[in-house]
């Protein structure tokens, strides 16, 4: 009986000298990880602004316009008579105004033309990079004559 708590004794001693050891260790990492989180940059959130604008013949009329930020659905805005009169004679609407986390993002924009809602010309995509200033995008639907479908340029300032 004298020998088995001898040996019980010895094992506690040795699994408690093993996790001092190992409290150290761990300690160790700890203050390597923080070391490293705190030598990398950290990349702000951005004010991101998006905004549509129209360069069409009068007799064309915006439907839809879409944006996707990173494949995710951000936007569908639907145009009236009203808002498409005012974007015709120059206004400019903001589709979008938020913050976005520091770093690349892809952004995606679609629209459709006429009172049916057919797609018109193909999406673009623009890759923006937010870094603590602010970013305005445009979205510029024009057609040249007339003679041809709008087209969609998309321009990051």
């Amino acid at each position: 009986m004298i020998r088995w708590k001898a040996w019980t004794a010895a094992a506690l001693l040795a699994l408690s000298a093993g996790n001092l050891s190992l409290a150290g260790d761990l300690d160790a990492i700890e203050a390597e990880v923080q070391e490293i989180e705190n030598s990398m940059p950290a990349l702000a959130p951005a004010r991101v602004n998006v905004y549509v604008n129209l360069d069409v013949v009068p007799s064309a009329y915006l439907n839809t316009v879409h944006l996707k930020l990173d494949g995710r659905e951000l936007v569908s805005y639907r145009y009236t008579e009203r808002e498409n009169r005012a974007l015709r004679e120059g206004g400019s609407h903001r589709i979008f105004s938020s913050d976005l986390r520091g770093g690349a993002h892809e952004l995606s924009a679609s629209f459709t033309m006429g009172d049916n809602g057919k797609p018109a010309g193909e999406s673009q995509t623009v890759r923006i990079s937010t870094d603590g200033a602010q970013t305005i995008i445009e979205l510029l639907i024009a057609d040249q004559d007339g003679s041809r479908p709008p087209s969609l340029q998309i321009r990051v300032w």
